[in-house]
């Protein structure tokens, strides 16, 4: 049996984009995971969208799709294509969970949460002919069954490899699809984590848990295992734990991390608290920052706007602490309410969505009613931040002084500043 999985673009024509995408240096996680957790007995074609077209002619007996809400749009008309053509597709992701029903309308079959357990299911059901309409997941999964990526199944000039050793986070901040679709935070065994890696043939490794560092004692053995494979990693973390624990950081350096990537979210402590990120402490920022790359690791953060209390001054003034901060890398995004979060619920009863076009769920839209400033306002002032920060000007600063991180924390950074400079003012 032929398997086709998926990854639908983004549906964005600028050339930024089309760069941004051809040339990623990541391999895609959700399609290396769905792999993984088909048996190796059906034959498996990979697609990522944004480097490469789909025939819809393709010899497959199921069509798999994962989508967010910012493809979902172009995943559906995929789907509708397929389907035109008598394929059956099923369709899983952030976004079908949370709107199984709206996804079921492109497809024959939705799968609702984690899909270790449902995938096996569903095929077996698929091989007699008694496919179900929607396939939910109604447990916690066991770390034991998370299962290693299939990274044969990619070809092509990848700079870094994703992996997984926690899923879920223990926090609840009201803008996040992770905090609210995956209810739960989970571990895998530090010694099935240490063997995948040991498979994998990139020297940088990119965790893509929310925050690796959550349980304390799991970070430390986890460290501790990786200090003796000669990798280097990319990982995430809060500012709480990074606050009050130096030790990890030390040991996260010897473990071979070249850099952090930590949710700033804002430079308001007002917006921290309503947004319920209460392991946010705006005043530790700088000195965490400061820790940090005195042992030669990079930081990026990310940087939200269009919260209740942002007015037009956010922009000029949140530029202004960033360079305070001395910060490395800077993702600026709007505000969204996510389907599923209590945001979005907050704002559907306050009736400031403005449109249900997940297209524009991509958090660089405005797709809710600011209440300090106009949706235009929002976006402008969105753009002209960024071509501030990721100027020629700055990158010239930064090609020099960003060399005293060593060889792959500077190949990192130079990954994110080069294409920001040079397609920024064509977004």
């Amino acid at each position: 049996m032929n398997i086709l999985l998926i990854q639908p673009t983004f549906n964005k024509n600028t050339l930024f984009y089309r760069f941004s995408w051809k040339f990623t240096l990541e391999i895609p996680y959700a399609l290396q995971y769905l792999a993984a957790i088909i048996p190796k007995e059906y034959n498996l074609k990979l697609i990522n969208e944004n480097q490469e077209k789909i025939n819809f002619d393709e010899v497959a007996d199921i069509i798999g799709l994962s989508c967010i809400s910012a493809n979902v749009n172009r995943g559906y008309e995929i789907a509708d294509e397929f389907r035109k053509r008598g394929k059956t597709v099923i369709i899983g992701g952030y976004h079908p969970t949370i709107m199984p029903e709206e996804a079921k309308k492109h497809a024959d079959c939705v799968v609702i949460g984690d899909s270790e357990t449902l995938w096996p299911k569903l095929l077996q059901d698929f091989k007699t002919n008694k496919l179900k309409p929607f396939y939910t997941q109604d447990a916690i999964p066991y770390p034991e069954i998370i299962p290693s990526l299939r990274r044969d199944l990619f070809k092509g000039l990848y700079l870094f490899s994703p992996i997984e050793a926690t899923r879920g986070c223990q926090n609840r901040c009201k803008f996040c699809s992770i905090a609210h679709t995956k209810k739960y935070y989970i571990k895998r065994r530090v010694e099935d984590v240490i063997s995948e890696i040991k498979t994998i043939k990139h020297k940088i490794i990119s965790f893509y848990d929310p925050s690796l560092i959550s349980d304390e004692e799991y970070a430390t053995k986890l460290f501790n295992e990786l200090k003796k494979l000669n990798k280097k990693i990319l990982c995430q973390g809060t500012i709480d734990i990074l606050s009050k624990n130096e030790k990890i950081i030390k040991l996260s350096k010897e473990a071979g991390c070249i850099g952090w990537n930590i949710g700033l979210e804002t430079i308001s402590q007002k917006n921290i608290k309503d947004i319920s990120k209460t392991v946010n402490v705006v005043n530790r920022y700088k000195s965490v920052i400061k820790k940090i790359k005195s042992y030669g690791m990079d930081i990026s953060g990310g940087i939200v706007f269009g919260f209740d209390n942002d007015t037009p001054d956010i922009f000029d003034d949140t530029l202004e602490v960033i360079y305070d901060w001395d910060i490395d890398i800077v993702g600026f995004h709007i505000l969204t309410p996510f389907p599923g979060t209590p945001l979005f619920r907050q704002f559907e009863n306050e009736d400031r969505i403005l449109t249900r076009d997940w297209s524009k769920y991509d958090l660089e839209h405005v797709v809710f009613k600011p209440k300090n400033m106009s949706p235009e306002e929002l976006e402008e002032g969105i753009r002209n931040i960024s071509r501030k920060f990721y100027s020629a000007s700055n990158l010239t600063k930064n090609i020099f002084k960003f060399h005293r991180f060593g060889f792959y924390p500077y190949l990192h950074l130079m990954s994110t500043w080069i294409p920001g400079v040079l397609f920024n003012p064509l977004k």
